[in-house]
């Protein structure tokens, strides 16, 4: 087999195994995380408690009873509870002289949340209707669920899950109280049914042969209804009609025996379910049947509003929010469902509750429910809705769900409004007796439509209540000029030229920049291939298509869009707008800075991976230095008419006679190994190399190849680097590094698209090389009037080039301290460079030295992650050490999420005012970027963003965005 041929087949075979056992380990992976997600959620550390509850008096400033029948809010309250009950609410309460009593005179106090959706452990049977499953039987009663419980969540629904038709029985627990009976409220609450897509084409059913004999008959696999929308009631309907009604002799079957239960008696039924169609679809079903039950999910809920509340069927609306981290990707189907807050203005006459969204930690429910204000629901409606009402859908309104006389005495407290998006939770009580506090050290938990060119707007004003033009400078009633997609004026009163479109946002409006995802992938649809360096992501730019606007409605007006992987040479960050017309319009810097990937590399030899290429591209600088001095020169002399007529001069690029001996001439055997290569895959081969001053040329010789190429690359020294010339259908060159570590010797590493492999090669012969296909072009280094000409353009060095000029960072993703340390040893302190460290999960160790040496960060994107069993707030904590902080989506289309993202870093503890600069000027800084995005002055693009109050409260939303002077479109 031919050398060469065999060689990229074993890389190429190498990465095809690599992918093989990365799924492997993807898969094995994510089932740890879905088991981490079910122990987070459903199986926290324990703390027990014993006994029937306790005895207690607490005076609070605020309480929020959510009660019937007595005020809503009572100031400068007492609750007593007595037995782990209350036993009495109000302002002039006497309190029993037995019980201790607790001040909290700065307090909000409000029932405990009851969250009426959860995901938890679900059956894995097949069975489209699958009503024998109990979600009550994978709770453990003895689990401490205080992770659960710091969120001020007390009381949860459990799902029998989304993914069946008839999914289960589900269940009403408590995370707190008496482990052996005070938790369970409800072991069969509901008989839940999906509707949907989600549940059409489950799996056939497959009868085992047990015992395998020649008289047990083979038969096919049993086709399972619904397949359709039609198909879902027809399948629910014959289902119950088979249960209530079974034929005599038949085989006993435990879903349809515990469905005809369940129907029997009168089980409420759950209907999960988001599309109107479904929804209304449930409605004539309850109807028709004279069922109890309540729909959850509802993102098309709008659509039927009025047959829900004519039907009285209650509403648990499930508000998915992204906050603890990016969202997933939506693509760029148009028909996908996601909820919109905004359509619950329509759900007056509905009763409401609001949950999380599936696969969503109950932990955000209180945050999610505050994004309701976008809709106008007052405050009392949103908090009955993680409160009194759920309990009621539920069933169990006499035990929680408000702070009433009689009910079990589970109660929050808060340090501010529930719903201000700044509130954390100081206490939980259950029962009356404190189940978490603020101070209890918690256990480490398993863990396009762009408009055209022609019409783009000239002129636009806005003007608005708050102006947020820059870290500490807010602008009251001010406006915003844009002219031909720039800001031109900013101040309290600014021209309108004629013709210009004015945006009076209102009084209660608030302005800012457009916010920049400091990495991210948007646009890449999935390929994680891995770039080399001469290759930028400006090709894959057009129209903005529904993913990118998607982005832009957010806020997001700007991506640091990046490969997946950074390839071993580097790859090009671009810079791009979510909104606009053409690839023009949408490019604010073609490479706006470089990505490598260190965070696999052993410290020591982090120099070793940048300085050939620095040195590489210092070399190549000094080319163009010299370029634009000898332009100077000639302009200079030609001013002064001192300029002599010459014909134009040229520079021989072909083979010279090679230095007799030296250390590179002559012909090598060479051997490949490592990496993608398995032992037995190994293989040799001849190769002739000829020198000429530090340059050299390269065959090889033998197994010969269909098409010849060349080996090309540099001479410094002992150290030998450069490419081979092979056809790889645009994907780049392989380059490769090595050094002679003694005669006749070296040794080194090929690359290729994220790849390596290692060549260890022994001169055989010192003889002089001629190649039969030897460069002997000659290029013109002056013009006919003797201006010099530009040096050949190496692309692969273009960026390298831009970095050493300081006109972009390099992007190095790092992990461990030793790591940081040489990254700003060779870059920083060596050569003096840009940089900016991304992940970089131990900054914290280096925060004096990256704020004096003006090193930015990209922190991972997640906001909270645990360190010592302690949470860690990264963005905060490097922020108070005075280290300028971005944050990244590291997602495509999810990078819609992060504004959300950033609301739970301030809601986390986090400044607002820091949250905003990493959303703008600080990201923009990093990049270089400072003097077209991440503020509002003259100069800058015209990106703004118009929320409906401050940005990162939970009731603002993103009201109108503005990109390049055009409006992007709802």
């Amino acid at each position: 087999m031919r050398f060469i041929n065999r060689l990229w087949e074993s890389v190429w075979g190498g990465m095809g195994t690599l992918i093989s056992q990365r799924q492997k380990s993807v898969v094995r992976g994510l089932a740890r995380v879905v088991s981490a997600v079910v122990l987070m959620s459903m199986c926290v550390p324990a703390m027990g408690q014993g006994g029937g509850g306790g005895s207690v008096a607490v005076r609070a400033g605020k309480v929020i009873t959510a009660a019937t029948g007595q005020p809503y809010v009572i100031e400068d309250c007492v609750i007593v509870v007595r037995d782990g009950r209350i036993v009495a609410v109000g302002q002039n309460v006497a309190i029993p002289p037995d019980v201790r009593v607790i001040e909290m005179p700065d307090a909000v106090v409000m029932p405990g949340l009851v969250s009426a959706s959860s995901s938890g452990p679900v059956s894995g049977s097949p069975e489209s209707i699958r009503a024998g499953y109990r979600a009550v039987d994978a709770f453990s009663t003895y689990v401490d669920y205080r992770e659960l419980l710091a969120s001020g969540v007390t009381t949860m629904h459990l799902s029998p899950g989304w993914n069946r038709l008839v999914s289960g029985r589900g269940g009403v627990v408590r995370l707190g109280g008496a482990e052996s009976s005070g938790r369970v409220l409800r072991e069969e609450s509901d008989l839940t049914v999906n509707l949907g897509e989600g549940a059409w084409s489950p799996p056939s059913i497959v009868k085992e042969l047990v015992p395998p004999s020649s008289d047990n008959e083979i038969v096919p696999p049993t086709l399972q209804r619904p397949t359709s929308r039609v198909g879902q009631f027809l399948a629910i309907k014959e289902a119950i009609e088979l249960a209530t009604n079974p034929a005599r002799g038949a085989e006993f079957d435990v879903n349809s025996a515990a469905l005809a239960r369940a129907w029997k008696d009168n089980l409420p039924l759950r209907v999960q379910s988001q599309r109107s169609a479904d929804i209304a679809g449930a409605i004539g079903f309850l109807s028709e049947r004279k069922r109890a039950g309540y729909v959850v999910g509802g993102h098309e809920a709008a659509a039927v509003a009025k047959q829900l509340q004519d039907a009285g069927i209650a509403l648990v609306y499930t508000i998915p929010g992204s906050f603890r981290g990016p969202g997933g990707n939506l693509g760029n189907d148009p028909d996908v469902i996601e909820a919109n807050v905004q359509d619950l203005a329509v759900l007056t006459g509905v009763k409401l509750a609001i949950g999380v969204g599936p696969g969503q930690s109950v932990t955000d429910l209180l945050l999610a429910a505050s994004t309701a204000q976008r809709a106008g629901l007052p405050a009392q409606r949103v908090i009955e809705a993680i409160t009194r009402v759920p309990a009621e859908i539920m069933g169990v309104a006499d035990e929680v769900g408000s702070i009433a006389v009689g009910k079990r005495a589970d109660f929050v407290v808060l340090n501010d409004e529930p719903l201000s998006g700044r509130a954390q939770v100081q206490g939980v009580y259950v029962d009356g007796v404190l189940a978490y506090s603020l101070g209890m050290r918690l256990k480490q938990a398993v863990g396009g439509e762009g408009r055209d060119e022609e019409h783009r707007t000239v002129a636009m004003v806005v003007r608005a209540g708050t102006i947020w033009i820059g870290p500490g400078q807010w602008l009251e009633r001010g406006e915003v000029l844009i002219e031909d997609g720039k800001i031109t004026q900013v101040g309290k009163r600014v021209s309108v030229p004629k013709g210009a479109r004015v945006i009076d946002a209102g009084a209660d409006a608030f302005v800012t920049p457009g916010f920049i995802d400091a990495y991210g992938h948007l646009g890449l649809d999935g390929d994680t291939t891995a770039l080399s360096a001469e290759h930028s992501l400006v090709r894959l730019i057009g129209a903005a298509d529904v993913s990118d606007i998607r982005v832009a409605r957010s806020g997001v007006t700007t991506v640091m869009t990046a490969p997946y992987r950074a390839a071993g040479q580097g790859s090009q960050i671009t810079a791009v707008k979510t909104s606009g017309a053409s690839r023009e319009g949408r490019v604010v810097s073609a490479t706006a800075g470089v990505v490598f990937d260190v965070s696999d590399a052993d410290p020591m030899t982090v120099g070793d991976r940048f300085k050939g290429r620095i040195e590489a591209g210092k070399k190549y600088l000094e080319t163009w230095k010299k370029y634009e001095q000898d332009v100077a020169e000639w302009e200079k002399k030609k001013a002064a008419g001192t300029l002599e007529v010459t014909k134009p001069a040229t520079v021989d690029e072909g083979p010279a006679a090679a230095k007799p001996d030296d250390a590179l001439t002559g012909t090598w055997r060479a051997r490949l190994f490592g990496g993608p290569i398995r032992p037995e895959d190994e293989r040799e081969g001849t190769i002739q190399f000829k020198l000429t001053g530090s340059t050299f040329e390269g065959r090889l010789l033998e197994p010969p190849v269909p098409v010849e190429f060349k080996i090309t690359g540099t001479l410094d020294g002992k150290k030998i680097s450069g490419k081979l010339e092979i056809e790889s259908r645009g994907l780049g060159y392989p380059t490769f590094e090595g050094v002679i570590d003694r005669d006749d010797h070296a040794t080194g590493t090929i690359n290729f698209q994220g790849l390596t492999v290692n060549f260890d090669m022994r001169r055989t012969d010192k003889g002089d090389v001629e190649f039969k296909v030897a460069s002997s072009k000659k290029r013109k280094t002056t013009g006919k009037d003797g201006r010099p000409l530009p040096p050949k353009v190496d692309e692969s060095l273009e960026p390298m080039k831009l970095a050493l000029e300081k006109k972009i960072p390099l992007v190095v993703s790092c992990t461990t301290e030793q790591q940081i340390d040489a990254v700003l040893d060779v870059l920083v302190d060596q050569n003096d460079l840009a940089v900016v460290l991304l992940g970089a999960p131990t900054a914290k160790k280096h925060a004096a030295r990256l704020s004096e040496k003006n090193v930015a960060v990209i922190p991972p994107a997640g906001v909270m992650r645990k360190e010592k069993a302690e949470w860690y707030h990264q963005l905060d904590d490097l922020t108070r050490r005075g280290v300028r902080v971005a944050m990244q989506s590291d997602v495509e289309d999810g990078a819609r999420t992060l504004p959300g993202v950033a609301m739970y870093a301030v809601q986390q503890g986090w400044s607002g005012e820091a949250a905003l600069s990493a959303l703008t000027i600080d990201a923009a800084r990093a990049y270089r970027l400072e003097g077209k995005i991440g503020s509002i002055a003259p100069g800058k693009d015209g990106d703004l963003v118009i929320f409906s109050g401050y940005p990162l409260d939970p009731a603002s939303e993103v009201r109108r965005v503005i990109v390049g002077g055009e409006e992007v479109k709802r």
